[in-house]
């Protein structure tokens, strides 16, 4: 590799793997034995000759480099960078090379200065490669990943001081510090008690506005600036910062920060020997957190989580939420609850898209707001559904009395909470971004249609289906949203003698069976055999994890034009022969 020889002297070596996370591909740093490695604890680094494959350069406080990541800036085809790329390059003069992706360059310098600024931006546009244009900086507690493959004429390492000057300027990388007032505070105080004082002038972590890297910073001002211990540490947060937070911390999060903030490398004591009338001049550096630091997993004991449970029965908050077909809904046990994975599964043209959208407009009309993801029907499409849904005018009369029909769609819609429609998303990823951003504006319940049609990662259809349903299992619990997921059967039940799928029928993968908390068959037999009536529908409750099956088979009216399931009295069914008890009453 053409790697200049001052970096390759460097005992920051890692090796670096790409796993899936979050439905995004993620580089994690790791040691040439397997374990994991940490781009702020040097024990974990290596030396250049003992890495190997795909290998990455740590930047550390105690070395003079610096990394200049650009994305989404080289075209792969002809190896040409766009203009504003082109221009950062030529400024710094200093060793370059195509990123892992090739649409990339990353640039290593050398300064004396601190990097106290922004260490990203991103810039207007389309890029090339699987990122955005932007621009990355930083000199210490991140690793680029390196290749070797230079850009010509870049192969020496220089002084970027005077480049990165100019980066802050011309793209308004400086960074807003709050100013921390030391008046009232005097250095006889103890070093606690100063701390204390500093603290309880810091902005206060507020959830959904970068609360994380606030307590962050806060408790690296405590254990770097101040140099506490630990348990110091915690109780100053404790006492002076998490009753101003919103929400509050948990004892476990407070620790968690500061044994994180505890393992940073760089200075220390830079607050404990200042003058509290300094402290409005100093910058406190927050370093940035580990790339492969992950908040810790929510932990509790069996008892709090059976008392909890018992709290939100008693507060009507773990209320089922009714499946839109009063049959169905009994047959579960009352409905579906917070954090459910539910898979509707069906033969093409069985109603599986019917059954996902009465259960849109029973949510809706419960005051719940839902997200649709339709891969297969269109908005218009899903809009004509639900006129036949909601309008009893007849659809070759829909013309002719559009006024009408608009006041009975209107009338439907009037006291209902919002339906949003997310068509073609294509991947899974896509799927998951729509659901963060459902949850985040306070809908916590999706209907997918459906989940064969979603591209992911994986070497055939039944790996990818398999991907995509462990990503979508995964932000149901996350986010403790209700995911109705439609998905299809193979043709096995149509050889049958009984219509009766199994979990076996589902088709391209067995990881639905073990994602799904319910799931739930629709079966109309007429599309199997036309002998049978055409509005006979039945359901088969295949698995209900959280709890009992009342009826695993039920039986309902279909009425197509309306797009609709209705019930009828329970009733034994020879699909065979086609005898049938009447229908009775309606809903």
């Amino acid at each position: 590799m053409n790697i200049p020889r001052e970096l390759r002297e460097r005992r920051q070596w890692v090796q670096w793997a790409s796993i899936e996370r979050g439905g995004k591909a993620t580089k994690v740093p790791k040691h040439p034995s397997g374990s994991m490695a940490s781009s702020t604890d040097p024990t974990t680094w290596s030396g250049f000759s003992e890495v190997g494959g795909q290998i990455g350069f740590v930047f550390s406080t105690e070395d003079p480099y610096i990394g200049i990541d650009l994305d989404g800036c080289r075209n792969m085809e002809t190896g040409k960078l766009d203009d504003w790329a082109k221009e950062i390059v030529l400024r710094c003069g200093t060793y370059g090379e195509v990123s892992p992706s090739g649409s990339g360059v990353k640039l290593f310098g050398v300064t004396d200065a601190i990097w106290n600024h922004k260490n990203k931006v991103e810039l207007p546009g389309d890029g090339y490669g699987p990122k955005k244009p932007g621009i990355e900086i930083y000199d210490c507690g991140r690793y680029f990943a390196v290749t070797g493959q230079r850009l010509q004429g870049m192969d020496e390492l220089i002084d970027v001081t005077g480049a990165l000057e100019w980066l802050v300027e011309k793209y308004d990388m400086k960074q807003q510090f709050a100013v921390i007032d030391g008046s009232g505070v005097t250095s006889c105080m103890s070093v606690v008690d100063r701390a204390s004082k500093y603290v309880a002038k810091m902005e206060p972590a507020v959830s959904g506005s970068g609360g994380h890297n606030a307590l962050f910073a806060a408790a690296c001002a405590l254990l770097l600036g101040f140099e506490l211990s630990e348990g110091e540490a915690y109780n100053v947060l404790a006492a002076e910062f998490n009753p101003r937070c919103s929400p509050p911390w948990s004892e476990r999060d407070l620790r968690y920060k500061c044994k994180s903030a505890a393992k940073q490398p760089g200075q220390r004591g830079y607050l404990r020997d200042a003058q509290p009338e300094q402290w409005s001049k100093i910058v406190v550096r927050t370093p940035p957190q580990d790339m492969d630091e992950r908040e810790p997993p929510k932990v509790t004991t069996l008892q709090s989580a059976s008392l909890a449970y018992l709290d939100s029965l008693e507060a009507g908050t773990e209320a089922l939420l009714q499946t839109g077909i009063p049959e169905l809904t009994r047959s579960i046990g009352g409905g579906f609850a917070w954090g459910e994975m539910v898979i509707v599964a069906a033969r093409p043209s069985h109603g599986k898209s019917a059954i996902g959208l009465q259960m849109v407009h029973a949510f809706t009309e419960a005051g719940q707001g839902v997200l649709v993801v339709s891969e297969e029907m269109s908005s218009l499409a899903i809009g004509k559904r639900t006129i036949q849904f909601a309008a009893d005018t007849p659809e070759d009369e829909w013309l002719r009395d559009a006024d009408d029909v608009r006041a009975q769609i209107e009338s439907h819609f009037a006291h209902r909470a919002e339906a949003i429609i997310a068509e073609s998303c294509g991947t899974v990823e896509r799927v998951v971004e729509q659901l963060e951003i459902a949850a985040d504006s306070g809908i916590k319940i999706a209907v997918i249609d459906y989940v064969q049609l979603l591209q992911s990662k994986g070497r055939d259809e039944t790996e990818r289906v398999a991907n995509a349903s462990k990503a979508l299992r995964r932000i149901a619990t996350q986010r403790g949203m209700i995911l109705i997921v439609l998905t299809q059967l193979n043709r096995n039940i149509e050889s049958r003698k009984e219509f009766r799928p199994c979990m076996s029928d589902l088709k391209q993968s067995g990881q639905l069976e073990q994602d799904a908390d319910v799931i739930i068959f629709g079966v109309w037999p007429h599309r199997i055999n036309s002998s049978t009536p055409s509005e006979l529908y039945q359901l088969f409750v295949g698995k209900n994890r959280n709890r009992s099956i009342v009826e695993p088979a039920i039986e309902v009216s279909f009425d197509g034009a309306r797009q609709k399931l209705m019930a009828r009295a329970i009733a034994a069914v020879d699909f065979n022969t086609g005898e049938y008890e009447q229908w009775t009453d309606n809903y």
